[in-house]
């Protein structure tokens, strides 16, 4: 959506990924298996290497009830976690 579009509505910006998306981008973890820092950085402890395994898996459903397990709101999370400082931040790749 343009910039001009935006001005005018507050529709959804973030379109998220679709599965073939998903499973292209869930190809990059490299599991790093006990030493998975992405874990260790995120404030809540999500099993991070396990989701990512599951949408690699395409079992996306299994994938959103682990991030329940540890957040009430993964979906608010997803949005204002500053990934890029944490998680992605401490990532090896």
């Amino acid at each position: 959506i343009s910039a001009s579009e935006r001005k005018t509505h507050f529709g959804e910006i973030y379109c998220g990924l679709d599965p073939q998306q998903a499973t292209y981008e869930s190809d990059r973890c490299v599991y790093c298996a006990e030493k998975a820092n992405c874990n260790w950085h995120c404030p809540l402890h999500n099993a991070i290497p396990d989701y990512i395994r599951l949408v690699q898996e395409g079992k996306i459903i299994e994938a959103a009830e682990l991030c329940h397990q540890t957040s009430s709101l993964p979906e608010i999370c997803g949005r204002v976690c500053p990934q890029d400082r944490l998680c992605e931040g401490a990532c090896t790749l």
